[in-house]
């Protein structure tokens, strides 16, 4: 990660990508250091024999290791922010935002469409802010009210949880409520991706920055009710209201069964997105050749070049019919680097981008959000066993 070619991708693929590899390498590096620490705390703990349910030593270095994770990601941002400042003078991208142009898809009022620009004394197109305010208004209250909805169904999983316990055994019933509730975290991304990018689109956003900004902060607003209420649930409330599946005080085998859970379906789903995608399209693509001969196209050539001497004349004849701009126009569409940076940081959905490292930069805000989310999450939930034990 600390040796990239970022002037060259920078060159070819412009300064948004390169940031967004110049990010990736910064953020890989930086986790070496907590993965030594937490590793080394694991090998203590095996070779001493020591356990996290244990009383006495073991839970003073718990809340330690979630401190130091916390100072970790505050360190972490900080140095970030020195790094893409080095970016955006290196490449000529500071102050970006005073010189951006209106986004394409940014309408005029319908009563005064354009208007004289008090600053620059031109007819720019013109859409008041009360406007948009009150659109504002109306979106943060369907939001809160989804991100409310979230919490009430997982609570209402909860209930069931208990009500399993009288048919099936504690063993898997105590497995099946967690495995439901992570495939609806990940449904509910999905059914609210389109939701929130209606809701930013709606506020008519005069340029790129503001609508990512507020489109970052939609998403956030969702997903972290979406990704953690059923932690924070399991962790504060559910010894004191429902009572632990496990039988202990604190709930902590089943917070750490639902962690593991929630866990395993994101990782499968990722791999299958990685692994199995690809593999079920190659397999698809080789079955239409055995099948359909005839719809094969200039693969065949292993990387030959078509129009090279010792080509059949029949080859190059085929590769005029088919030439590789048209291979090209035909593959699935990149809309962006949003779905990327999301993967890290938090489930899916791209969004079209085509200007500069700004979305890199205001992305990085709700990556270092999430950080802190999780952290502070992690050093509560083992204060709070502390407490409790």
């Amino acid at each position: 990660p600390w040796a990239q070619p970022l002037m060259e991708i920078r060159a070819y693929f412009g300064e948004q990508v390169a940031l967004y590899f110049a990010w990736l390498g910064y953020y890989g590096y930086s986790l070496t250091t907590p993965t030594i620490v937490l590793t080394a705390a694991g090998i203590y703990e095996f070779v001493t024999g020591q356990s996290a349910d244990d009383e006495g030593w073991w839970k003073p270095v718990q809340v330690s290791l979630a401190f130091f994770l916390v100072a970790w990601s505050a360190l972490y941002k900080d140095g970030w922010d020195v790094e893409q400042q080095w970016c955006a003078t290196k490449w000529g991208m500071l102050d970006f935002e005073e010189e951006e142009a209106d986004r394409p898809q940014f309408v005029g009022d319908a009563d005064e469409p354009r208007r004289l620009s008090p600053i620059t004394n031109q007819n720019e197109t013109y859409y008041p802010a009360e406007k948009r305010a009150r659109t504002q208004f109306f979106n943060s209250i369907i939001v809160a009210l989804l991100a409310l909805l979230i919490l009430v169904i997982f609570a209402l999983i909860f209930e069931l949880e208990y009500k399993l316990l009288d048919v099936l055994p504690a063993s898997l019933a105590g497995y099946v409520l967690p495995l439901l509730i992570a495939i609806l975290i990940q449904w509910f991304s999905r059914l609210y991706n389109p939701i929130a990018y209606y809701l930013n689109e709606s506020e008519n956003y005069q340029t790129q920055t503001n609508y990512d900004n507020n489109l970052v902060l939609k998403v956030f607003a969702f997903e972290i009710m979406n990704n953690y209420s059923s932690l924070a649930l399991t962790a504060f409330f559910k010894g004191w209201y429902w009572g632990c599946i496990s039988g202990d005080d604190n709930c902590l085998s089943d917070l750490k069964r639902l962690t593991g859970v929630i866990f395993g379906v994101r990782f499968a789903l990722a791999l299958w997105g990685i692994v199995g995608g690809g593999c079920v399209s190659r397999s698809y693509k080789a079955f239409l050749k055995l099948v359909l001969p005839e719809a094969d196209t200039n693969e065949d050539n292993d990387g030959e070049n078509p129009m090279h001497d010792d080509v059949e004349e029949g080859d190059r004849l085929k590769a005029l019919e088919h030439p590789a701009f048209v291979d090209e126009a035909e593959l699935e569409e990149y809309e962006g680097l949003f779905d990327d940076y999301a993967e890290i940081a938090r489930p899916r959905r791209p969004v079209v981008r085509r200007r500069l490292p700004v979305i890199g930069m205001r992305r990085l805000r709700e990556r270092w959000a999430w950080v802190v989310a999780s952290s502070m999450l992690s050093s509560a939930q083992v204060l709070q066993m502390g407490l409790v034990s």
